[in-house]
């Protein structure tokens, strides 16, 4: 059925059009089903409004997890893309918001967040060229939470995870990644530490 549906857009830009605008108006509704709304939004469009931007982002950050491993994909898509510099403020804007409500999840119980938690932080440092504590801590946590994804579908997740964030992780600025890790091996979880330690492995002079 997902196949036809998209063979049918396709083949018609009209009918393509009339979806595109179902889904804006979908979307500007809110509610529990943003994240899938605004999924389908960037697949077929490759981008979201900067009021849609503030919802959808607002709404990942207070509800990461891994049911909304194709919002993060295709968000890594599009901010890994070229911006514009009239939406980019919005963006830092939401994506600190973001950074901050994340920073208030427990460590011990995020392991399903991975993708959510570096998305932020990876296109907050994409979008600034600047890196702050906050960001950084996030980051981690990411990784973190990225080699402890439970469950039977666990090593599933991960895979998705580390191959969805490929775009934003190209392109954030070596020094900034750098710092993040070099910082990991000192950091208060021993987790974190091997796991920035392992990293650094190949480049013992760190």
């Amino acid at each position: 059925m997902r196949g036809f549906h998209y063979g049918v857009l396709q083949e018609d830009p009209a009918v393509r059009e009339r979806y595109i605008r179902f889904l804006d108006e979908r979307l500007s509704i809110g509610g529990a089903e943003v994240g899938a709304i605004a999924a389908e939004l960037l697949a077929l469009r490759g981008s979201l409004t900067p009021t849609q931007a503030q919802l959808v982002l607002e709404h990942d950050a207070h509800n990461p997890g891994y049911h909304q491993l194709r919002l993060n994909a295709e968000l890594v898509k599009w901010l890994a893309g070229d911006i514009d510099v009239s939406l980019q403020r919005v963006l830092v804007e939401s994506l600190e918001k973001g950074l901050t409500l994340l920073d208030g999840e427990h460590w011990e119980s995020s392991y399903h967040y991975a993708l959510t938690y570096l998305v932020f932080a990876l296109a907050y440092w994409v979008l600034t060229g600047q890196t702050t504590e906050l960001s950084v801590r996030i980051f981690l946590l990411g990784l973190k939470s990225a080699f402890l994804e439970q469950g039977p579908i666990s090593e599933g997740l991960r895979a998705d995870t580390l191959a969805a964030i490929e775009p934003l992780l190209a392109k954030a600025p070596g020094a900034i990644l750098q710092d993040a890790i070099v910082k990991g091996r000192t950091y208060g979880d021993p987790v974190v530490r091997t796991i920035c330690n392992l990293l650094v492995l190949r480049n013992p002079t760190n």
